[in-house]
């Protein structure tokens, strides 16, 4: 299964807490942010251990990775994301968080053909989520800088 989420607000926060709730009696999952993801799978390409990290990665029951489309892929940075997701495919779940929409995603992974075929195969058996939900961090920045114009609407009462 995969779940597949917009833009950042709080459905992020929800992605981070599952991740964390690992024990005995629940789901081995592992969250990632997808630039450290895709770091950590050049760094074992680099050092030739890709095959054994790839392994390890599809022990777990459920990867969470946040925020694909948060810059451009080089063709050789695609190759080994897409190798970890081609992997997972009917293996395990998989969540992602991503603000880009699907047909917006050749911007990440560049090569059209690669492009598909990620596509295809997350959306096959997924949950997709479309989150239109207003960023958090925004209104957070909203509200104290009205406060700051206002002290007298602090809630310091």
């Amino acid at each position: 299964m995969s779940w597949l989420w917009g833009p950042w607000n709080r459905k992020n926060a929800s992605l981070m807490r599952i991740g964390p709730r690992t024990g005995p009696s629940r789901p081995r999952i592992r969250f990632y942010r997808c630039r450290a993801l895709v770091e950590q799978l050049m760094q074992a390409k680099h050092d030739q251990c890709l095959s054994p990290f790839m392994k390890q990665l599809l022990r777990f029951e459920a990867l969470i990775v946040d925020g694909i489309g948060y810059g451009t892929l080089s063709p050789e940075e695609a190759d080994v994301l897409f190798q970890l997701l081609a992997e997972r495919y009917e293996h395990g779940s998989i969540l992602i968080s991503c603000h880009l929409a699907f047909s917006e995603w050749k911007q990440i992974f560049q090569n059209p053909i690669t492009t598909t075929a990620v596509v295809d195969r997350l959306v096959h058996h997924s949950v997709i989520l479309e989150l239109d939900l207003p960023s958090y961090r925004l209104e957070v920045a909203r509200q104290r800088q009205n406060e700051e114009q206002d002290p007298s609407k602090t809630n310091d009462t």
